[in-house]
């Protein structure tokens, strides 16, 4: 090759190599971030068919520029919707569809880099929320004023079907949602579950209903295992009282394990719900185990109450605090 071709390969290599310094240099030149953090808020929890009114907050407009807000509903909308007013608000109101839907809004302006937020909402109906309760032949329909509940008999004994959430005023619902209490029921203290009004009535379970002691725990299953007894645990006896199918908004509560077998089914259907601190707002246990009070008190300061857990064969006999552990309550007719 002579010396002119390797002058003009030489110069086509610097003007490459310039090329590419350049598109770099260029690459390398970021965008200033928008000031402060974008920010907006949404129950975690919606029933179907409800409207929110969205509204940003957290960023600072830079001078002389606009901020464009764009908000999208997913898996509902595929692409996103500019918001029209002045504080970027949006409005959306949901079909009756059950699941878990993303929220997203992102923040644009002109020469800066964009900015989003994003959040998590599940869409519930009372009604069909929880499926996998099944009816077991025997399941009767009782009523509480104008409320109608289900309610299986286990050993000669009628039992409710769910967890208890009468007393609107006492204990907590799941992550203090209300409008979970028809489905999950509501926590409450050994003080709650076990207070009365003025006649003398259970406030937390239908008239004519009570809290069980454990004594009436183990009679009414004590046809199932002869490890059942009064004030002990029972081994291999948890999977005839939880309801092995039920789901949340279709996601399984109960995850299998072969230790917990299940062999007939006793209509007591347990969700596994867990349990919570009601004084500091804590809640642990949901999808892992389920706990109901006795009426039984230990001491003082502890009471009596059954446990299962997920991974365990055995229904336990725990102490748990009178005035700080929120628990599940059935009731029992008189």
């Amino acid at each position: 090759m002579n010396s002119r071709a390797w002058r003009f390969i030489f110069v086509a290599a610097l003007c490459s190599l310039a090329a590419f310094s350049c598109k770099k240099k260029q690459q390398d030149e970021t965008l200033p971030s928008l000031e402060g953090t974008l920010s907006f808020t949404i129950d975690r929890y919606l029933s179907t068919g409800e409207k929110v009114s969205l509204t940003p907050s957290g960023l600072t407009t830079p001078e002389g520029k606009t901020l464009v807000y764009t908000w999208k509903v997913a898996p509902k909308m595929s692409t996103g919707e500019v918001s029209k007013k002045d504080d970027g608000g949006y409005e959306y109101t949901f079909g009756d569809s059950l699941g878990v839907y993303t929220i997203s809004c992102v923040a644009s302006c002109t020469g800066y880099y964009s900015s989003s937020a994003y959040r998590y909402v599940t869409l519930i109906d009372p009604e069909r929320s929880l499926s996998g309760i099944n009816i077991e032949i025997g399941d009767q329909n009782f009523t509480d004023g104008d409320r109608e509940f289900m309610a299986a008999n286990i050993g000669g004994k009628w039992w409710t079907k769910a967890n208890s959430y009468r007393d609107t005023e006492a204990g907590r619902s799941f992550y203090d949602y209300k409008i979970l209490d028809p489905i999950f029921g509501r926590y409450y203290t050994w003080e709650e579950a076990t207070a009365v009004d003025e006649g003398g009535k259970s406030r937390v379970c239908p008239d004519g209903w009570h809290l069980p002691t454990d004594k009436e725990w183990s009679e009414s299953f004590a046809g199932f295992a002869e490890t059942i007894a009064e004030g002990k645990d029972w081994e291999k006896v948890a999977g005839y009282l939880i309801a092995p199918d039920v789901a949340f908004t279709n996601e399984r509560m109960w995850e299998y394990w072969p230790c917990m077998e299940v062999k007939a089914r006793t209509g007591f259907s347990a969700v596994p719900v867990g349990y919570c601190n009601n004084l500091a707002g804590e809640w642990k246990g949901s999808y892992e185990r389920a706990v109901f009070w006795t009426a039984d008190s230990a001491n003082d300061d502890f009471a009596y109450f059954r446990e299962i857990i997920v991974d365990k064969g055995e229904v336990f006999i725990g102490r748990g605090d009178k005035k700080s552990l929120g628990a599940s309550v059935r009731c029992v007719k008189d």
